[in-house]
């Protein structure tokens, strides 16, 4: 009972809703210190306030755990491609790993949601957007599953798309903060950033994330509202005081404010921490602006997924 709250809660991929999974699952190995499924767990629920490297160290160890009680547990596996992929950037083996977890559970639908998500990252729109198909088809009812598969529409710069799958997200759920978010950063790439405004406030209501924050100085970065983008990014800076704060976010205000060096720097710092946002960095259409500049081509190569 206390694995499948948990999963409740994670599965509405805020940070608010991770945190209590996380407190429910360690519940759950209190009671079963064996219980291969709740490391599971708590190895995909990795805490978004810690810097990336204190993260990765807690939940490869509990992802490896979880292989040593059962290693024939899918969700074992998938969490082991999962963490390898956000943390090591390992896209051979994450996408293996995924796979292991298809063949070993083929119901499974966040198998082949995290697959799909493998594949986004490297470009692979096409396979990817094939992959959350079939996690859709598994499970309709799920929110953040149906709401994946309009981010890879997102990513493959299909726009329209991703809105239509967004609100199909919100019609199963009106409290989604990813699907919010989603229509919002689809919009400004139409130049509609007054109207995504709107989203990405609602989406900070719902969760109030760095990237939230971020996507709301961006919105009026684009919008031509310096100031009030300027405050974002200060906000930005009074909330890493109190917990780890990706630096891409702050990158993308810079960028909207025309500021490249700033942005720059921030996106090294990323990289430097192997924060998991770094794996967006050869696809997330916000920054197409940066695509020409040899300095941020070769960050793209260090990280080495896309293809």
């Amino acid at each position: 009972q206390l694995y499948l709250q948990g999963r409740y809660h994670w599965m509405k991929w805020t940070e608010e809703g991770t945190l209590k999974a996380r407190e429910l699952f360690k519940q759950a190995l209190a009671i079963d210190p064996n219980y291969a499924l709740a490391y599971v767990g708590l190895a995909d629920a990795w805490d978004p306030k810690l810097p990336p490297r204190l993260a990765r160290a807690e939940v490869e160890a509990a992802a490896r755990r979880a292989l040593e009680l059962d290693d024939t547990l899918a969700e074992a596996h998938l969490a082991n491609a999962a963490i390898g992929f956000a943390f090591g950037w390992n896209s051979a083996a994450a996408e293996a790993g995924a796979r292991r977890a298809i063949a070993l559970k083929p119901s499974l639908a966040l198998s082949y949601d995290c697959l799909g998500w493998i594949l986004s990252m490297q470009g692979r729109f096409d396979e990817a957007i094939a992959s959350i198909r079939k996690a859709v088809s598994l499970d309709p009812t799920a929110p953040g599953v149906v709401c994946d598969l309009g981010v890879v529409y997102y990513n493959a710069r299909k726009f329209d798309q991703a809105v239509e799958w967004a609100r199909k997200a919100l019609e199963l759920d009106g409290n989604l903060e990813n699907a919010h978010r989603l229509i919002g950063l689809a919009l400004a790439m139409q130049g509609r950033s007054n109207e995504a405004l709107g989203f990405f406030e609602t989406a900070r209501s719902l969760d109030t994330t760095p990237w939230n924050i971020a996507n709301i100085g961006w919105a009026h970065a684009a919008s031509g509202r310096r100031d009030e983008a300027r405050r974002a990014l200060a906000e930005l800076e009074t909330l890493a005081a109190t917990r780890y704060v990706t630096p891409a976010a702050r990158a993308s205000v810079h960028e909207a404010l025309g500021e490249r060096e700033n942005a720059l720097r921030a996106f090294e710092e990323a990289f430097t921490n192997g924060d998991p946002a770094c794996l967006f960095f050869g696809v997330e259409p916000s920054w197409d602006s940066l695509r020409a500049d040899p300095r941020f081509q070769a960050l793209v190569r260090k990280i080495g997924v896309y293809r």
